[in-house]
């Protein structure tokens, strides 16, 4: 078996921001921010590069939103060519 990566806790550090007062707190949130940041989890994927779209014979065009890594819902033009009959 592989032995794991140590895996950084800053229970402590949430503890010790928790007993803080006024400007110190502030700045131990700031402090605890940015160790979290630069140093906990500087990098989470967001979603994975191998997602695949799926649209329908209807879309017509679409919009791909860069942020979420999806076609832009608000931004989608279809033809339907279906009628309604009452």
């Amino acid at each position: 078996n592989k032995v794991a990566a140590s895996v950084p806790n800053v229970d402590a550090d949430i503890v010790n921001c928790n007993k803080q007062l006024a400007a110190a707190r502030t700045s131990c949130w700031v402090a605890f921010d940015k160790k979290l940041m630069e140093q906990v989890v500087p990098w989470v994927p967001y979603q994975w590069v191998n997602a695949i779209t799926l649209i329908g014979s209807d879309v017509q065009n679409y919009t791909f939103d860069q942020f979420s890594g999806i076609l832009s819902l608000a931004h989608i033009a279809v033809t339907n060519t279906n009628t309604i009959t009452g």
